[in-house]
């Protein structure tokens, strides 16, 4: 398998036992959806995190990213580091990422672990989509795009 997105930095790679690939969310990075629990999945597993292209210091491939392109990265990135099979733990978009390198790479997914997905967009999630789209036809590689995305995948505590 050749993911057709630019080689990727290492990957967060902590761990001993049966692999456990990461799947972050979107706006984010490995570190920023599982901080708080990597030591705690390192102590009976080994912990693959690559990043998405775009998130954390991986560059983006210059085109536009599909979620198969995403599955087979985060896989590819598994497979390079050593696994073979291994579970994937998918967090908000990562659940997506997840359930489609599971339907496309069967031989190798051996559970997925699913939290905070999209299982039916509600009106705030599609407006939001909406307006996603909407910038980014009229704004598509603008700094004003990145900050309102941001802007609403933060939430404040």
């Amino acid at each position: 398998m050749t993911s057709p997105i630019p080689s990727m930095n290492a990957p967060l790679l902590r761990g001993t036992g049966p692999e456990l690939l990461l799947a972050h969310g979107a706006g984010s990075d490995v570190q920023d959806s599982y901080g708080p629990l990597i030591d705690d999945l390192t102590e009976y597993r080994t912990v693959i995190g690559p990043d998405y292209p775009g998130s954390g210091s991986t560059p983006l491939p210059g085109r536009p990213l599909t979620l198969d392109e995403l599955a087979d990265h985060i896989v590819e990135s598994a497979v390079r580091h050593g696994a073979d099979t291994f579970a994937i733990s998918g967090f908000s978009m990562g659940c997506s990422v997840a359930v489609r390198a599971a339907v496309r790479h069967p031989e190798r997914v051996t559970a997925l672990i699913l939290s905070a997905g999209f299982a039916h967009p509600n009106p705030r999630l599609r407006l939001a989509v909406e307006t996603w789209r909407a910038l980014g036809r009229h704004l598509p590689e603008s700094r004003e795009l990145a900050a309102y995305l941001s802007l609403t995948s933060i939430r404040q505590r």
